[in-house]
């Protein structure tokens, strides 16, 4: 009988293993349910984006006020 990968992922659908399928366009590894066909991507690279998003929202939407922009003046 073949052990698990520590790699495996299990299905989020139906609790059974996953095997890998391929990748995507940007290189993250592809997964696929052996039971009931659902497919998965793992992207890492999406985590800090979604950090500092939250980061940008909790700056707009605090209570401190935001600074203006300076106006410039047309020159002439």
């Amino acid at each position: 009988m073949r052990t698990q990968s520590s790699r495996a992922r299990i299905c989020e659908m139906c609790g059974s293993p996953m095997k890998e399928n391929g990748h995507d366009r940007f290189g993250s590894q592809r997964w696929m349910c052996t039971a009931c066909d659902a497919t998965r991507g793992v992207r890492y690279y999406r985590r800090q984006g979604r950090a500092e998003l939250d980061a940008l929202l909790a700056w707009l939407l605090g209570s401190a006020p935001q600074p203006l922009p300076e106006q410039r003046r047309p020159e002439g």
